[in-house]
């Protein structure tokens, strides 16, 4: 029944959340074969995120995050977002990890709601920083001072910079950073505690937001 799938899905949540992948994976495997998609979805996440391989590769996430999104699954998309910005399963494009976290975070992931927001707001800030520094070049011939913004948002080397973004997905830079805030704060309204930090850091450096120095504490504390 379908009930009894979503309990495999249920079981194997409770072994992820004791460190027994071996047994996440074969329950959610179960659950998968059983027709759940949020088995498969789940599935997906453990073999991305796992530096062992329990039923495959760590390639194979892709497949199993886009066979959940066909069924709506919210985390799925999610998941594609972070094969497309990895290059997990498929070839690098920020552009489709843009597209499927945006479609992640309306349907309600709170993860895609975060990675929508810091990849449009890393990106953003960026290349306004670029901008002001050819300026400044055109303007003053001389030694480059460090931006203030450059170590707000410290970078794993998953998340890239990719100056034709915007272009491509047809938005100015400003409403991308405007659109990254936004979603940076939905996601910090339901407790995603890197969304605060990443806020915070917004608030304290004035970037994006006017700055105030309590809401930076506030963030920096939640």
């Amino acid at each position: 029944s379908e009930g009894h799938i979503e309990a495999k899905t249920e079981l194997g949540i409770i072994y992820e959340e004791i460190d027994d992948n071996e047994q996440a994976a074969k329950w959610y495997s179960l659950a998968s074969n059983g027709g759940c998609s949020k088995g498969t979805c789940q599935l997906g996440i453990l073999l991305f995120f796992s530096k062992a391989n329990y039923v495959g590769t760590k390639p194979k996430a892709f497949s199993l995050f886009s066979m959940a999104a066909k069924n709506g699954q919210p985390d799925a998309y999610n998941g594609l977002g972070l094969c497309y910005e990895a290059g997990v399963g498929t070839e690098s494009n920020l552009t489709l990890a843009i597209v499927n976290y945006r479609l992640g975070a309306k349907l309600g992931s709170f993860q895609a709601m975060y990675n929508l927001g810091y990849l449009l707001v890393k990106n953003a800030i960026e290349v306004l920083d670029d901008r002001k520094d050819k300026e400044g070049k055109q303007q003053q011939r001389g030694q480059r001072q460090p931006s203030p913004s450059r170590s707000h948002m410290p970078s794993s080397p998953a998340r890239k910079v990719d100056f034709e973004l915007f272009s491509e997905l047809g938005i100015r830079v400003e409403d991308a950073l405007s659109e990254g805030i936004h979603w940076l704060r939905a996601a910090s309204e339901n407790r995603v505690a890197d969304a605060a930090f990443q806020l915070g850091r917004l608030y304290e450096q004035s970037l994006g937001v006017p700055f105030d120095e309590q809401a930076a504490l506030e963030k920096g504390m939640q």
